[in-house]
């Protein structure tokens, strides 16, 4: 599917392997900042001049960032693996962008603004790998119950309902 021509190149998304993988790293490292600017506004006043001055460093903010894109990537690889599938997760299938078209005036199909928009599925990815950067305990509470699965599957035993 080629979406138009920029600067003489036919843009198409099938070329763009990485999207779905780049995507979920940066939706995790956006959530982590934004979970850290949410605890800051809501607790900065109680924190001391030097957790604030520790907060405002590089490498804290780096480390926050790096932690929300490894907990993306692990949601990006549970997801991928279909172990969970549904409406609330995305179709690995169907990711993807689509060509979204406006009418610049009413009734006037010759005069459209054109944007890239993402597919559900995308867009799906991206509140997954979001939620992931942004959650502490999420992804942790993942893990944790997939060993619990996976233990009791290898014990053979089922897990009571």
């Amino acid at each position: 599917m080629y979406l138009s021509t920029i600067f003489g190149y036919s843009i198409s998304v099938e070329s763009w392997a990485g999207l779905p993988l780049y995507t979920a790293l940066t939706a995790g490292l956006f959530g982590a900042f934004f979970s850290r600017l949410m605890y800051l506004q809501t607790d900065g006043a109680k924190l001391s001049m030097d957790e604030l001055g520790s907060a405002r460093e590089f490498s804290s903010i780096a480390l926050r960032g790096c932690v929300g894109m490894c907990g993306a990537l692990v949601v990006f690889f549970f997801l991928q693996s279909g172990i969970v599938q549904g409406s609330l997760f995305p179709d690995f299938d169907k990711i993807g962008l689509e060509l979204g078209t406006v009418p610049l005036t009413e009734g006037d199909a010759t005069n459209v603004l054109r944007s890239l928009l993402p597919k559900q599925d995308l867009a799906l990815l991206v509140v997954w790998c979001f939620l992931a950067g942004f959650s502490e305990r999420l992804v942790p509470s993942i893990l944790s119950s997939t060993e619990t699965t996976i233990g009791d599957a290898a014990r053979g035993q089922k897990k009571a309902s």
